[in-house]
């Protein structure tokens, strides 16, 4: 019976119309009924006016316990009915609230153009009805109107908002975790793929050579697991989960002498105090010099590299440049690749930007990102 009462919400909405809602307006709707009978109507048989009454009620508990008729023909038959008891006016007729019940609910299970010709047909029957002579005080029902519609509409307005911004929250941190993970991966499989070809080249000349490569392969394949557990983790709705420091601008030199270790030929240069540039400044720098290295190795095998890191008071600029080879790939060569993209991301996060592409014949991605130095 609760699925029944579930269906009224709209689709894509989470919550805006709780289920317990339709019940609410069954039970109203019920006293309302009631009351209507025990008014009395001049001309009408007690039986007439229970018949009569009780079609909203029945209508609302048939939403909430059985099937959900469709809300035009629902709003058709409720508005028939108090246009039928209104007619036989009561002294104290409160026969529009009906209408104000099914007014407010049209503005959060109906599209909009139903909702308003709800609206607009209700305050045209009580008028029609006040200038036939058949009603007295519409004025005070067509401001109940105007005023159930614009409230239910400013929350349900509300409440999509929050919805959206939820949304958007969790669509940011999926492509936050997307980006770690990116990154992580192309740069471990980069450099693991450096030792292997070093391995494998020194396995005849040098097996000493060839297991210390090894042994190094195994070594930034359990780092970059751990890093990929704390990315996972931020995932863990456990407050206590453990975690794992993320790297930052200090931990550049390790990551460049890591793809110098492996057998790239890079050569890093840099100015001004990497300890002191914020965790989330120092982040996307790191991220954006692995996910380049990462891609020197994929497109340019063979080639060398240079990275720059320039830090003043108020931004940081990272440079890397690498030769351009006959076989760079498509996405290295337009520069809409996901990896350059999520580089954008991440210097566009902190206010900055970032540029990639050819220049004469040497490739090059140059960030500049605003960034607080730490005292």
């Amino acid at each position: 019976m609760m699925e029944s009462a579930a269906r009224l919400q709209p689709v894509g909405s989470v919550d805006l119309w709780p289920r317990m809602t339709v019940f609410v307006e069954a039970g109203i709707a019920t006293v309302l009924a009631i009351i209507v009978v025990f008014e009395g109507r001049p001309g009408w048989s007690t039986a007439v006016c229970v018949v009569v009454a009780a079609i909203p009620p029945l209508l609302w508990w048939s939403c909430a316990l059985w099937r959900q008729p469709p809300f035009a023909v629902r709003a058709a038959l409720i508005v028939g009915s108090v246009a039928v008891l209104i007619w036989h006016p009561a002294q104290f007729d409160i026969t529009p609230f009906f209408l104000v019940l099914l007014i407010g609910e049209s503005a959060f299970v109906a599209p909009m153009w139903q909702g308003i010709v709800v609206a607009v047909v209700s305050s045209a029957l009580l008028v029609g009805l006040e200038v036939a002579g058949r009603y007295e005080g519409s004025v005070v029902w067509l401001l109940a109107f105007g005023f159930t519609w614009s409230m239910t509409a400013l929350i349900q307005s509300r409440l999509r908002l929050v919805e959206q911004i939820g949304e958007r929250a969790a669509f940011e941190e999926r492509q936050r975790i997307a980006r770690e993970l990116h990154d992580v991966i192309a740069h471990s499989l980069a450099v693991t793929m450096l030792h292997l070809t070093g391995a494998r080249l020194a396995l005849d000349r040098d097996p000493g050579d060839a297991r210390r490569a090894l042994l190094e392969a195994e070594r930034l394949g359990r780092q970059s697991l751990a890093e990929i557990r704390a990315t996972i983790g931020l995932l863990s709705p456990e407050q206590d989960a453990p975690t794992t420091a993320m790297p930052s601008a200090s931990d550049i030199p390790r990551l460049v002498r890591d793809f110098a270790d492996a057998g790239l030929g890079v050569q890093f240069d840099y100015a001004g105090d990497l300890d002191a540039v914020s965790p989330a400044a120092g982040l996307s720098a790191y991220r954006i010099v692995q996910e380049s290295l990462a891609n020197v190795v994929k497109h340019t095998p063979g080639a060398a590299a240079s990275v720059c890191v320039r830090i003043d008071g108020t931004s940081m600029r990272v440079e890397i440049r690498n030769p351009i080879a006959a076989s760079v790939g498509l996405s290295h060569r337009d520069g809409r690749g996901s990896g350059l993209v999520f580089m954008r991301e991440r210097a566009q996060l902190h206010g900055g930007a970032l540029e990639a592409g050819p220049e004469g014949a040497e490739w090059f991605v140059r960030a500049d990102i605003p960034t607080e130095l730490l005292p």
